[in-house]
This record gives structure tokens, C-alpha cells and sequence, in this order.
């Protein structure tokens, strides 16, 4: 099993931005486009911007971000893709930083990419459900400890005091018969 979770609420990611934007496409726009990859701890933004004209974001939950793959060409280019930035027509997607040749970044980010993924998207949960089953079934066990103890208490407490109670029951069925006899009309039981 992996390692516990964090508590829930909690998250065990920071938030973390990226400047992703390709220094050919800044100049082609005359260096008015930026592209920040922004890790937050539960979901990838992409945020574009192309002073004045556009400004967007798009959010994909870490579950949602589909195969996150660094594609090397040419020897010494570096991008990385994901659902984040699916193909387009004849544009292959995927983000390329700075003049393509950043492969230790693309590394960073991939590596930080998948391990956001394992935690919180399909995997994660997985590994939540089994951590909060594996809780109900200590829950359980303890609970039935508890009701055997209970069981030996009441029991304990049936025996020493059965013959007392017997005692009782037999003297008031008693008092009801003497009442019956002597016709004294029986009282309601509270």
C-alpha cells in the first residue's frame, strides 16, 4: 500500500507556476503572448495571454489530464503534452518552453505533472478508498469488541441480580393476586 494520505481538506502539493511560453511564438506576437502552467493542488491551469486580444485559462482536474508524455525531437527539442493541450488540426499540441530546448525543465514538469496525477486523480483515489475502507473495517472490529464486552457486562449483571429480580417479579405478581382477591381495582403500570 503507499504512503497515508493527508488528512482530508489538506493537500500535500503547493501551488507552483511555470512559465511554459515559446520564445517563437512570443516574438512571432512581437512578444505580447505569455503562457504560465500553473500547478495548483488540485487541478493544472494553463493560463494564455496575448496582450490585448486574448486572455484564458483552462482548468483540468489531475484525473483528467489524460497521458502526460515529454516528446524530444530533432536531438535537442523538448515539449511535453497532455489533455490539457490536445492536438488541433495540424497543430500537434503540447507546450514547448522557452526556444525548445529546455529538457530539464519539460522533466520537472512532467515529473511533477504524474506525481500530482497519482496522488489526486484515479490512483489517489483508489488509494484513499482502500486507506478509508481499511478505517471502517478497524471501526468495525473495534465496535464488536466493544458489543462482546457489553454482552459479558449485561450477563454479569443478569446473573447476580436474576434471582432479585425473579424475587421482584414473583411478590408483585403476588401484590396483583392479593389486590384481585380483595377486589382494590389494579393501578396502571408507568
Amino acid at each position: 500500500m503507499a504512503a497515508v494520505a493527508p488528512a482530508p481538506g489538506t493537500s500535500p502539493f503547493e501551488r507552483k507556476e511555470y512559465n511554459v511560453t515559446n520564445t517563437c511564438e512570443a516574438c512571432a506576437n512581437c512578444f505580447l503572448s505569455s503562457k504560465t502552467l500553473i500547478l495548483e493542488p488540485e487541478e493544472a491551469v494553463l493560463h494564455v495571454q496575448c496582450t490585448p486580444c486574448v486572455d484564458a485559462s483552462t482548468r483540468r482536474p489531475y484525473g483528467e489530464l489524460g497521458s502526460v508524455d515529454v516528446v524530444h525531437a530533432c536531438g535537442c527539442c523538448y515539449s511535453f503534452s497532455s489533455d490539457l493541450t490536445p492536438a488541433q488540426g495540424d497543430n500537434p499540441g503540447g507546450l514547448s518552453p522557452g526556444c525548445g530546448c529546455e529538457g530539464d525543465l519539460v522533466a520537472e514538469i512532467v515529473k511533477e505533472l504524474k506525481a500530482r496525477m497519482a496522488a489526486r486523480g484515479d490512483t489517489g483515489n483508489i488509494i484513499r478508498a482502500e486507506q478509508t475502507l481499511a478505517q471502517v473495517n478497524a471501526t468495525r472490529e473495534e465496535v464488536q469488541q466493544i458489543n462482546a464486552k457489553l454482552d459479558m457486562v449485561i450477563n454479569y449483571l443478569n446473573s447476580s441480580s436474576g434471582g432479585q429480580m425473579a424475587q421482584m417479579q414473583q411478590m408483585q405478581v403476588q401484590a396483583q393476586q392479593m389486590q384481585m382477591a380483595v377486589g382494590v381495582p389494579q393501578q396502571m403500570n408507568r
